[in-house]
């Protein structure tokens, strides 16, 4: 049951929910870059159960010890017993769980682009083994990258607290520095590359699987430090994953551009103010000859 904060959260929550996916819904209207229109319904529903589950669920899925103490050596002596007191509160599998409902929640409009250019790219017999595959290499990636981002949260906590320094500070101060670089723009270019696909027989499974490794990497590469925000408010935080889940969208609808240095989010805001100008104008336009 959630406390009067987690209602609050959660009304929160649905609120930038509902907003998040009329930018959905906009973005396939519009026909933007990352986002495709016809594979993108069927992943909207992926991502509302992956959201419903998350807010009819507990207060919080997953308990970080908090490590506390001036002394750096008392700090850095705690990570381990930190981090198996973690697992005592959290099995593995409760952990998997946890991250597989975060990674339900936000990342389905993020493969609208790679699920059509597999659905309606291939022959219409393997279209759903191969998303199928592409699905599962997908996921066995994030899985992985679960693991270390969780255990990356972890010492963050232990070594804040050293420093003095909040976890929750430290990681935006990460997260924020990687969305400047020039290797989180490459990344994001990755993912406007979709590969050829075989036709048929194992070498359509073996580019299916290879595809869906490839953008899950791609994907790591561009979203791994903003996914540790949530990661370090001590809980899956529903309000703090749709506000990540929002600035992944938008980033994800910019196009490619030569991966330097920038400032965040700039270029993708630029270029959702220019596609609302377009529709109105055009909007306007039909008013006028109508």
């Amino acid at each position: 049951m959630f406390t009067r904060a987690g209602r609050s959260s959660g009304v929160g929550t649905v609120w930038i929910w509902r907003s998040y996916f009329r930018s959905c819904g906009s973005a396939a209207a519009s026909g933007s870059v990352g986002l495709a229109s016809r594979s993108l319904p069927p992943l909207l529903l992926v991502s509302l159960a992956g959201w419903s589950l998350l807010l009819a669920g507990p207060s919080h899925l997953m308990v970080m010890p908090a490590f506390c103490g001036a002394s750096s050596s008392r700090a850095l002596a705690a990570l381990w017993p930190g981090v198996g007191f973690a697992l005592l509160l959290n099995p593995p599998t409760q952990l998997v769980l946890a991250w597989l409902l975060m990674l339900a929640a936000m990342m389905p409009p993020l493969l609208a682009r790679p699920v059509e250019h597999l659905w309606f790219g291939g022959v219409a017999k393997r279209r759903a083994r191969a998303v199928g595959l592409f699905i599962v290499a997908y996921v066995a990636v994030w899985t992985l990258a679960g693991i270390v981002l969780m255990a990356s949260s972890a010492a963050i906590e232990v070594l804040g607290s050293a420093a003095g320094i909040p976890a929750l500070a430290a990681t935006g101060f990460v997260a924020f520095i990687w969305q400047t670089t020039p290797l989180k723009q490459a990344s994001l270019n990755l993912c406007h590359r979709p590969p050829r696909i075989s036709p048929s027989g194992v070498a359509a499974d073996r580019d299916s699987l290879q595809y869906g490794v490839s953008s899950a990497l791609a994907c790591v590469g561009a979203c791994w430090a903003l996914m540790l925000v949530p990661l370090v408010v001590h809980r899956l935080d529903c309000l703090t994953m749709a506000i990540i889940a929002a600035i992944l969208l938008l980033e994800r609808q910019a196009e490619a551009r030569p991966a330097r240095w920038r400032l965040p989010l700039v270029e993708p805001i630029r270029a959702a103010a220019r596609t609302r100008a377009a529709k109105q104008s055009g909007f306007f336009l039909e008013e006028e000859q109508s």
